[in-house]
């Protein structure tokens, strides 16, 4: 009887004490959120992992009933708050029983599981996941432990080191960089910035994966950028503070990359010079997403779309059909509504960070990258996917900024 009234006694001190409450449904959530990193941070591998019968089926349930103990024990999030989970949760799960696309009643649970979780945490798990897996896998590969695909095409030679496919594993590296900025931002050293360069060239020897490397080195830029001008900044005793118009131009980007690769592909023509050149330029992504429209009609809740890629396999006696660009993707597989509120989301997140320039660049960044390929749904790749309903306090560097400038201004004799 005493152990249950000390039970007791710690249970009603757990559930009074409000801050606690909230790290353990915090805590609940990382441990469910790590058990959905594990198993798809595998899928895009060679690795074949025999997991429990019904693990994901598990996985749903628990998720399920912790959304509803959190929003049972929360305070209750306000009219905007709760209008924007129910519509996520309707519209996602309404495509999902339509489609029967997993992957969309997944994303529906993990976004708003994370409510008023701290994105940073959110993103060390990301990372503490991901790049194991990743680095393992690369190692494998090498060992013979599991299969290196090797393609020969066009005269690239290209190797996805473990991995399905070459792009896959730059997207990942990619992907894990820009998780990495996020969580430390202008802290970057410039050691750091440098070896993601060499990262980059070390991609475009084995992987060949453009589009990855591009954005690595524009991310690269960007952030040495941001430090050279905080830097000059601070030696004035100031804090720099980015063009209105340069967030804004992020805040619109996923519009804007979104709607002209749809039309692009929607009215593309090979008799049109420019359409052509195009094409060519973004390795026929043009050409195959015209097929898919003349394939598909746009739905409302989305449909199945038969897909064959170049995944997992290195003969090419099939008809591609693989929609690589993430927008059409999500368009025809889940429908308008999905793909209305993926958009929206992601606008939120930016809005919500408005000061925060790393986050509206590395959005923009990786909206750019989903132009090209499809993996911008993918949580277990577009970590900000989980965080349009996370908490972003402590998104800035302030702190750190002021450090800089007290020093400057201790070497110059002035007051800080």
């Amino acid at each position: 009887m005493k152990k249950i009234k000390c039970i007791y006694s710690k249970a009603e001190k757990l559930w009074r004490d409000e801050e606690m409450l909230y790290e353990v449904l915090e805590y609940m959530y990382l441990v469910l959120l790590g058990m959905f990193l594990l198993q798809s941070a595998f899928w895009n591998t060679m690795f074949t992992i025999p997991w429990p019968v019904n693990y994901h089926y598990y996985l749903h349930l628990a998720l399920g009933v912790f959304i509803f103990a959190k929003f049972f024990i929360m305070k209750k999030p306000s009219l905007w708050e709760a209008s924007l989970i129910f519509l996520t949760l309707l519209g996602f799960i309404a495509a999902w029983r339509i489609n029967g696309y997993d992957e969309i009643f997944d994303m529906a649970l993990l976004v708003v599981g994370a409510y008023q979780v701290n994105y940073k945490k959110i993103l060390k798990l990301y990372l503490s996941i991901t790049f194991p897996i990743t680095i393992s896998a690369i190692i494998a590969s090498n060992l013979g432990i599991i299969t290196n695909l090797i393609y020969e095409l066009g005269g690239r030679h290209r190797e996805a080191l473990g991995f399905n496919y070459p792009t896959d594993l730059a997207a990942r590296i990619f992907m894990m960089m820009a998780a990495w900025v996020l969580l430390r931002e202008i802290r970057c050293t410039y050691y750091e910035l440098i070896l993601m360069i060499l990262t980059a060239f070390w991609l475009d020897v084995n992987c060949d994966s453009r589009c990855s490397e591009i954005c690595i080195l524009l991310m690269v830029g960007a952030v040495f950028y941001l430090k050279i001008r905080n830097q000059k900044e601070a030696k004035k005793g100031n804090i720099y503070q980015p063009s209105k118009y340069l967030k804004w131009l992020c805040i619109i980007s996923p519009l804007i990359f979104s709607s002209t690769m749809i039309l692009l592909m929607r009215f593309y023509n090979p008799d049109n010079k420019i359409l052509a050149f195009l094409n060519k330029a973004l390795t026929e992504r043009l050409k195959f997403g015209k097929r898919t429209f003349d394939d598909y009609n746009v739905t409302l809740l989305g449909q199945y779309v038969a897909m064959e890629g170049n995944g997992r396999k290195t003969n090419f006696d099939f008809r591609y059909t693989f929609i690589d660009c993430s927008y059409l993707n999500m368009l025809m597989r889940f429908g308008i509504i999905v793909f209305i509120i993926v958009l929206f989301l992601i606008e939120i997140t930016m809005i919500r960070n408005y000061n925060n320039i790393f986050i509206l660049g590395l959005i923009a960044l990786i909206c750019l990258h989903s132009a090209i390929e499809h993996h911008f749904f993918e949580y277990y790749y577009n970590f900000f996917m989980l965080l349009p309903m996370a908490s972003f306090k402590d998104t800035n560097n302030i702190g750190f900024i002021a450090k800089i400038r007290r020093k400057y201004c201790l070497q110059n004799g002035k007051g800080v």
